[in-house]
């Protein structure tokens, strides 16, 4: 899994390529993947998980229309 998450300073780095926002909301995924890694707790991974998730469908959104 390691292998497909892009870093908060990797993100940073796409700031100009991206549309206006989308690099902050990379950032964020990438904070809330780095606490889901961290997290010993299955509510807590759930939660951070659904966040994720949640934000990634919004990128997705926002880069096809």
């Amino acid at each position: 899994m390691s292998d497909f998450i892009l870093s908060e300073d990797q993100a940073k780095g796409l700031e100009n390529e991206l549309p206006a926002g989308i690099a902050g909301q990379l950032r964020h995924v990438a904070g809330v993947i780095a606490r889901y890694q961290s997290c010993e707790n299955d509510y807590c991974k759930k939660r951070l998980a659904r966040v994720a998730l949640g934000n990634m469908r919004l990128i997705c959104r926002r880069l096809t229309t």
